[in-house]
């Protein structure tokens, strides 16, 4: 057995830069820290297993598995472990056995078991493996023999725990010595057998009518289990087809309704709401036409009464205060007229007077009827200019309203000319206030009709997309296709339930147990093939058992004289075989007679096998146990590997069978047990042992994973063990020798130049 090739691609930190082919000699050599033991565990990991490689102390430090591999050449063959199928498996040997030959680890080169079980134990293991020697077979097979047989280490019958073979044994002599012949002499005294042939007798006939019972019972339970089965495949065909229909609910349909009308309706509002809004544009169009009409004429309205109120209005006011003051006058300017034509004709009447006879006083008179006539003329003139004054104003201010394009011809038509543009300008600016509110009334009703609209839209938008989403839910076209699907559906359930109730009551159970129930009862699948049914069979049938039962229980009374004798052998009987028997009647006291006396007789016959088996196994163990040192002694393969090892101090290496210890032997004779040994002495002994097994245990050349076993040792027995390396590497065993001492590669240095020791230094594995 030799490792070909290795290769450990990840394990942790550390990283080979390609794969190992080590020779029958390889140095792993290296400072501390360089991957050393990462390198060893990765490479028990993948040669043991991870689980197996942990029964060897320290190979912990990364928990993962290696990623790579290890080809083992084994019996001329090539095969590659990576972990999950180790080497052990292979080999079928144990993780105990391969530690304590093929490995050494941390210097600890002492032989172990596995859960610090005792060294010897691994000899006795690894010597009868070479030997094919059975001690532990033998020693196994007495203990089962022992326990089979029911006895003690001294070849009693045992009475421990439940079995109590002893107690049962001494019972059943009792029974067949004396209470069972007793009481068979009282039964013939008595001549109850014959009761007995009449029980045997009705007891058939009940027995007979049971199997009908029991096969119409079958057949109750066949067709049972064949309605039963029917209607629950039924009932899982239509759970998955309604599985199926999980979309078509009333909830869906509801909804699919609820938007198809939302969607009309909301429809129709808008409609109806683009009509009234277009209406409503449209006046507002209108409204604002006449607006743009509206505004020119009242502002000319306007224009006319700022005209009338700032320059005609006071003018007519004026004009009108000057008419009715010339009105007054012209009553003074008539009398002034009057007074004045009388004072003229006076003063001309005084003049001629005055020429016929002159005097002072006509004088007088003439030049006071004169300046009475000039004053009077005077006031006349001043009038007639302020009415001619009057008239010119008035046809002035009448020819300014003319130019305005107004129809008036006197003062009087001023002024109500002045009262109607007023009208006309409140009624101008009443109708532009109620034109603003109808515009303003008809924006608001615009702007509601539009949020209006947009709400529909909305609506209508909502409505579709719920009723495009029922579509991609269902599968259907339209709620009534929806609706037949629910009905369909309905029907399902109801046919469901139909079948829920139906296997309620034939497989008497709630709903998760049906199968279970189902399966039970398919043990009567093809129960009573050719039986059908009849409750009216089976009524008969119970009451001729009853009536079949009635004349044994009379007949049991009839035995109730025996009953208490035996009900006691009953008890007796149930001990000694362990399980309920029943002795109410002499033929069961024959037949309880007959298993009592077997059981007796079994348990004797095999007490005695028993004991030639034992006698038989204790003469091999004995011999068995003169074979374990035929590994050991003063011409072994162990003794010579220690005496080479030693210089020839110690000529022989012996195990005491009696007292399962080793015994080295010195050359002058004396005996030592190996813990009086010195350290280096101690380790070597222990590493000629694993070199003896090993060649024995493989029965080929094999490897030796060495992790700096020989620190104990002198400079002069460490190169007598590496040169004893050498030597097994000559004969074809391998070894992997990982080391981080200094005086190991000096010692190993001319082999390594010569080839005949590969070395693999450790530089930098770490990644």
């Amino acid at each position: 057995m030799k490792i070909v090739e290795f290769s450990v691609l990840r394990y942790g930190p550390l990283t080979l830069p390609g794969p190992v082919r080590p020779g029958n000699f390889t140095l792993f050599w290296g400072e501390n820290e360089k991957g050393k033991t990462l390198l060893l565990e990765a490479l028990l990991k993948m040669l043991m297993g991870q689980k197996a490689a942990r029964t060897i102390p320290g190979v912990e430090r990364v928990e993962e598995m290696p990623e790579g591999y290890v080809v083992v050449q084994i019996a001329g063959q090539e095969k590659k472990f990576r972990g999950k199928r180790g080497l052990l498996h292979e080999l079928q040997i144990t993780p105990a056995e391969f530690r304590n030959v093929f490995v050494v680890r941390d210097s600890d080169l002492q032989v172990r078991g596995d859960r610090n079980q005792p060294e010897a134990a691994v000899y006795e293991s690894l010597t009868e493996r070479l030997l094919g020697m059975r001690s532990q077979e033998i020693r196994h097979l007495k203990r089962k023999l022992r326990e089979l047989g029911h006895l003690t280490d001294t070849g009693k019958f045992q009475d421990r725990g439940d079995v109590k073979i002893r107690s049962r044994m001494r019972t059943a002599h009792e029974l067949l010595r004396g209470k069972i012949p007793d009481l068979e002499n009282e039964l013939k005294e008595k001549e109850l057998f014959h009761a007995e042939e009449t029980l045997v007798r009705l007891r058939a006939e009940g027995e007979e009518i049971q199997r009908e019972l029991q096969l119409l019972e079958q057949a109750r339970e066949r067709e049972r289990y064949e309605k039963a089965s029917a209607r629950l495949h039924r009932l899982r065909h239509l759970e998955e087809k309604l599985q199926e229909m999980a979309p078509y609910t009333p909830q869906a349909l509801e909804a699919w309704l609820e938007a198809r009308r939302t969607l009309k309706v909301a429809t129709t509002a808008r409609d109806r709401l683009e009509k009234e809004l277009q209406g409503i544009q449209e006046q507002i169009k209108a409204l604002e036409a006449q607006r743009e009409e509206l505004l020119p004429r009242l502002e000319k309205f306007q224009k006319d009464v700022e005209l009338f109120r700032d320059r005609v209005y006071p003018e007519l006011e004026r004009l009108r205060r000057e008419e009715e003051a010339l009105q007054e006058a012209s009553h003074k300017a008539s009398f002034f007229q009057r007074t004045g034509i009388i004072a003229a004709v006076l003063a001309a009447l005084a003049l001629l007077g005055w020429l016929v006879h002159p005097s002072p006083w006509v004088v007088v008179f003439a030049l006071i009827s004169g300046g009475m006539s000039l004053f009077a003329a005077g006031n006349l003139w001043r009038h007639t200019r302020r009415r001619a004054r009057f008239q010119r104003e008035r046809f002035s201010l009448i020819q300014q309203v003319q130019e305005q394009g107004h129809a008036a011809r006197s003062l009087q038509e001023l002024r109500k000319l002045r009262k109607d543009l007023e009208d006309r300008l409140e009624t101008e600016r009443t109708r532009r206030i109620r034109m603003e509110e109808s515009h303003r009334s008809l924006l608001e009703r615009q702007q509601q009709l539009e949020a209006d609209l947009q709400e529909k839209e909305k609506q209508i938008q909502n409505a579709e997309e719920t009723i495009d989403r029922l579509r991609r839910q269902t599968g259907v076209s339209d709620p009534e296709e929806l609706e037949q699907k629910l009905r369909e559906k309905e029907a399902m359930e109801r046919e469901i339930q139909g079948h829920r109730e139906a296997l309620e009551v034939l497989l008497e159970g709630p709903e998760d147990s049906w199968e279970a129930s189902l399966k039970v009862l398919s043990v009567h699948r093809e129960a009573a093939p050719d039986y059908a049914y009849d409750p009216k069979r089976e009524q008969e049938l119970q009451k001729r058992l009853r009536q079949i039962n009635a004349e044994m229980d009379e007949l049991t009374r009839k035995l109730a004289g025996v009953e208490e004798r035996l009900r006691t052998v009953e008890q007796d009987a149930a001990f000694v075989l362990g399980e309920p028997v029943v002795c109410r009647t002499p033929e069961q006291l024959i037949r309880m007679k007959k298993r009592v006396e077997e059981f007796y007789s079994f348990h004797m016959k095999r007490k005695e096998r028993v004991e030639i088996a034992l006698a038989i196994l204790e003469e091999m163990e004995r011999e068995e146990t003169r074979r374990i040192a035929d590994l050991f002694g003063e011409n072994s393969v162990i003794a010579r590997h220690f005496s080479r090892i030693t210089g020839g101090l110690y000529r022989s290496v012996d195990f005491d069978p009696e007292r399962k210890h080793l015994v080295v032997v010195r050359r002058d004779g004396r005996m030592l047990d190996p813990g009086r040994l010195s350290g280096g002495a101690f380790d070597q002994l222990y590493f000629a042992i694993r070199i003896g097994f090993g060649e024995r245990l493989l029965g080929e050349p094999g490897f030796f994973l060495l992790d700096d076993p020989f620190i104990k040792a002198d400079p002069r027995r460490l190169e007598r063990l590496l040169g004893m390396l050498q030597e097994l590497a000559r004969r074809g065993n391998q070894v992997l020798y990982f080391s981080a001492k200094g005086e190991v590669r000096h010692l190993l240095e001319p082999k390594i130049q010569t080839g005949e020791v590969h070395l693999v230094e450790m530089r930098g594995l770490l990644a």
